[in-house]
């Protein structure tokens, strides 16, 4: 199955819909990349066992292998905030809008998701090691429909084998913000 979202991203998904001995398998989304062939997510899996941290750069025992949202009303803080972690992250941007704007991001640390197919390869630059990074950073998810945000956020934490936390950033007033809490583990006001 192929959908079109609200951005404009294509979605492709694939399900195992009848057996004879089985119920429907899950949904998983799918893409073919270039050199890599067919790249499909799974869904979200047990995490294993629990790890906490003192991680510095986000100056609070966490959760490793877990989503911290990090959110504000001004895009100063924020910013100041994810400087910080800067040089250990990768900065994913979804759609036209962006929570770290002002923040000097060299361009192989800058991910723009431009089309559904771009989170896949950016899931294969982690998986063959291309890029490695403690902190995947994504921005835009508020703007997201709430009925799209499942497809975003299943292929976002996938990339949790990549990584060490993945840190959902949004900018605005903390009834807007609060939308996404219930996606993370921790959230952090700054």
């Amino acid at each position: 199955m192929v959908q079109k979202n609200s951005l404009g991203h294509v979605v492709r998904y694939i399900q195992l819909e009848k057996s004879r001995l089985m119920p429907p398998g899950p949904k998983y989304i799918f893409d073919i990349v270039e050199g890599f062939g067919l790249f499909y997510i799974k869904p979200l899996k047990f995490r294993g066992d629990e790890n906490w941290v003192e991680d510095s750069g986000l100056g609070k025992v966490v959760l490793i292998k877990s989503a911290i949202c990090v959110h504000s009303e001004s895009l100063k803080n924020l910013v100041e905030f994810l400087s910080k972690i800067q040089s250990d992250a990768i900065f994913l941007k979804i759609g036209i809008w962006t929570s770290f704007r002002g923040l000097k991001i060299s361009p192989e640390r800058l991910f723009v998701a431009q089309t559904f197919h771009d989170f896949f390869k950016l899931a294969t630059l982690f998986h063959t090691q291309q890029l490695k990074a403690k902190y995947l950073v994504a921005g835009g998810l508020l703007n997201i429909p709430d009925e799209e945000l499942d497809d975003y956020l299943g292929v976002l934490y996938a990339y949790i084998d990549y990584v060490d936390f993945l840190v959902f950033v949004a900018v605005g007033p903390r009834e807007e913000t609060k939308r996404l809490e219930k996606y993370c583990d921790e959230t952090i006001y700054v």
